[in-house]
């Protein structure tokens, strides 16, 4: 059996939950930002990325921003993710 390396933005997700067994159900990439939807122990939870310059980095968690981003582009950020939702997520 040959297994494939998953996509980047799922990689990143993957290490916000390390020991945790997850289910990526979508994900979502426009521009340099992507928004994934998974289940994490049965539940629904989603993960922000942006890729600014060669990786991608996390910036947006179940809710609110990660705390590694500087205060200043909090909001931005969430305006952002926000902008994300309403496009990704839209049936």
């Amino acid at each position: 059996m040959i297994a494939a390396v998953p996509p980047p933005p799922v990689a990143v997700v993957k290490a916000v939950y390390p020991q945790t067994p997850i289910r990526v159900e979508r994900t979502c990439t426009v521009g340099r930002s992507a928004l994934v939807r998974l289940r994490v122990r049965g539940r629904q939870a989603y993960v922000a990325l942006e890729r600014p310059a060669r990786r991608w980095r996390v910036v947006w968690v179940d809710g609110s921003v990660v705390r590694s981003i500087a205060p200043a582009r909090r909001a931005a950020v969430a305006a952002e993710v926000a902008r994300l939702r309403t496009r990704c997520l839209a049936p």
